[in-house]
């Protein structure tokens, strides 16, 4: 198995979040551990485990800095924090780093790691000559096309159209790149797997945006499934066959089977995709339960999974569970939207969690003060929306802030301010007063 293992605080967003894309474009299926005991919850072995030490990870664990395997560990230093003790492990210091500085120096890290493996010859990781000089300029090539932010503000909502310009644009030059000049400077399975990984993010983002899809996902398929057997185990290649078959062809049947596949037994991910299909393909709502209750399982923080199992729970007429699987999300992002750093999907699924909480006690418990409470606090989401600070923490760009921010502001709000849940809404006083006249009668 190519996997990653990354222990960290959700409430953290860099370099966890530039980790997590940057790593998938190398082939490696991350398996991120956010619980306080730094519990892994299957035997799967990884290859490289990566700790960011925070004052929020500290905080959030029962135990000190604990690194399980130091020889095959990166520590990524914020807020001042040192393990002088763990003299076998790699170790960055995150501060106040450029981007193309920090992945410079994990890649370095993970080389190293690799390096000591005896099984690294059969790795996709491994399977191109001159793997160190191809992440240099693929880094160089990543971090010039801000593929990170357009990756994270293009697919996110309809862009805006000339924000979708810039994005198709920059991904176009990105694969470009990738197609042709590094092909030929260092011909071999990784760089193909990230020319392919590439064409299907730029054709996630058409189809996103409603715009024809720029790559033939056949085409895309055929080249994922050549790779796949030569290496059958490697999760993220199963991941992104399944992907290409469910989000660009559509095809959801064969995409279910591919996302149960045993390779990804223990995934997430491929948990939360099976239990979409199962929700709005083929209806069975109790198993889609089962593959969210999975999903929640395997990775702690995953809001997304809560979020779908809430809107089972509500065609099922379940209405109390519902309520419990929507007050899961308030409770993953609480300290994200407390700190104010919520990402633009997180708005999204928080606001619409509390609007159907909200929602549910108006028109189905009749608790019209807990609705009240709801909608407040609904309103006050809302306003995260104007707010930059995520924006800057993942795209520290002076220019790109004043060209993009107030687009993808204003896209947010047609998108989210839309969700009104609002149906058989009468004024909260006159419900208020009903239902004690009700009461006394």
């Amino acid at each position: 198995m190519d996997r990653i293992r990354m222990f960290y605080s959700n409430i953290d967003t860099k370099p966890r979040v530039l980790i997590t894309h940057f790593v998938r474009f190398l082939g490696f299926y991350l398996d991120g551990i956010t619980n306080k005991d730094n519990i892994v919850t299957n035997d799967v072995e990884s290859m490289i485990d990566i700790y960011i030490i925070s004052d929020a990870y500290v905080e959030e664990r029962t135990t000190s800095i604990d690194v399980e395997e130091e020889e095959k560990s990166i520590l990524i230093y914020l807020d001042g924090w040192r393990a002088e003790d763990l003299k076998n492990a790699q170790f960055i210091n995150y501060e106040d780093q450029a981007d193309r500085v920090f992945l410079k120096q994990l890649s370095r890290c993970m080389l190293r790691i690799l390096s000591r493996r005896l099984d690294r010859n059969k790795k996709l990781i491994n399977s191109t000559d001159n793997l160190g000089k191809l992440l240099e300029e693929f880094i160089k090539q990543y971090i010039e096309n801000e593929i990170l932010q357009i990756t994270l503000f293009g697919r996110c909502f309809r862009a805006h159209r000339d924000l979708y310009r810039i994005v198709q644009m920059q991904y176009r030059a990105f694969t470009s790149w990738l197609d042709q000049t590094a092909a030929i400077k260092y011909p071999g399975d990784l760089t193909k797997y990230m020319c392919v990984r590439s064409k299907y993010e730029v054709d996630l983002i058409c189809k996103v945006n409603h715009f024809e899809l720029y790559f033939d996902p056949m085409d895309l398929r055929e080249e994922c499934e050549e790779l796949l057997r030569k290496y059958v185990d490697n999760e993220t290649l199963h991941i992104l066959q399944a992907d290409i078959s469910f989000e660009l062809s559509g095809v959801w049947n064969k995409a279910g089977n591919e996302y149960a596949d045993i390779r990804l037994d223990d995934c997430a991910y491929a948990y939360l995709k099976q239990g979409n299909i199962l929700q709005n393909y083929v209806r069975d709502l109790n198993s889609a339960v089962l593959a969210y209750r999975v999903a929640a399982q395997e990775k702690e923080d995953y809001y997304l999974a809560w979020f779908q199992m809430g809107e089972c729970y509500v065609k099922q007429n379940k209405y109390n569970q519902a309520i419990k699987a929507y007050e899961q999300v308030c409770s993953i992002l609480s300290g994200r939207y407390n700190r104010h750093v919520l990402a633009p999907l997180e708005i999204e699924h928080l606001y619409d969690a509390v609007v159907k909480i909200a929602t549910i006690n108006e028109v189905k418990i009749k608790n019209y003060a807990l609705a009240r409470h709801y909608r407040e606090l609904a309103k006050s989401i809302l306003e995260e929306i104007n707010r930059d600070d995520y924006f800057r923490l993942v795209w520290n760009d002076e220019k790109a802030y004043q060209e993009y921010f107030p687009r993808i502001k204003n896209k947010m709000k047609i998108e989210i301010e839309g969700k009104t849940g609002d149906e058989g809404r009468q004024t909260y006083s006159a419900k208020e007063e009903k239902g004690r006249a009700n009461h006394i009668m």
